[in-house]
């Protein structure tokens, strides 16, 4: 395995090189087990969003407060 230098990498690099690292986990989610506790607390807010619904706004939503607000 060679290191990256990831100081060195230019913004659009970054984000490509984040693309690949979303991407290799994807492909094998096994590779990466949850903890008891990380499953509890992922369980835990689940069920909080079971109870209260969706948070936030949609990305429609988000568009149309920025238009106003420029205006």
């Amino acid at each position: 395995m060679s290191a990256i230098d990831i100081s060195r990498l230019s913004r659009e690099d970054k984000l490509l090189l984040l693309d690949e690292l979303w991407a290799e986990m994807e492909r094998d989610p096994s590779q990466f087990v949850l903890t008891r506790e990380q499953q509890l607390e992922l369980d835990r807010r689940l069920d909080a969003l079971d109870q209260q619904g969706p948070a936030g706004l949609t990305w429609d939503e988000v568009l149309v407060l920025a238009s106003k607000q420029s205006q």
